[in-house]
């Protein structure tokens, strides 16, 4: 972590390869990092955040390689919602038309579970 900003919660976050036998990495596409996130164990169904992966104040996304032009970085912005663990047709309990839904989805083509 490089820099925190507990006051708007955000922070910047610096990979590097440390060791000079790893090779470098190759252009294209690919997953570079993956967030978790921990939910207050009182929070309840249906509370959401907004989650931005972009930069702020002189912090902007970057990467550096000998070929500056082979990385452009992507943003993307998103939510995280909480759910109700076997909810799966959404809507906020947990009752036999989850089971109902789910079997519909498997075994007679209906739609995919809204959380799955």
């Amino acid at each position: 972590m490089v820099s925190l900003d507990n006051d708007n919660k955000r922070e910047v976050v610096k990979i590097w390869n440390t060791d000079p036998a790893t090779p470098m990495m190759t252009p294209g596409g690919g997953t570079i990092m993956k967030l978790h996130f921990t939910i207050s164990p009182t929070a309840v169904a249906g509370q959401s955040a907004s989650i931005a992966l972009d930069g702020y104040s002189r912090r902007l996304p970057q990467f550096d390689s000998p070929d500056s032009d082979a990385y452009e970085p992507m943003t993307s912005e998103g939510t995280i919602s909480t759910m109700v663990c076997g909810d799966v047709d959404g809507n906020s309990s947990i009752n036999i038309l989850d089971e109902t839904y789910i079997i519909g989805y498997l075994y007679k083509g209906g739609p995919a579970p809204v959380y799955w």
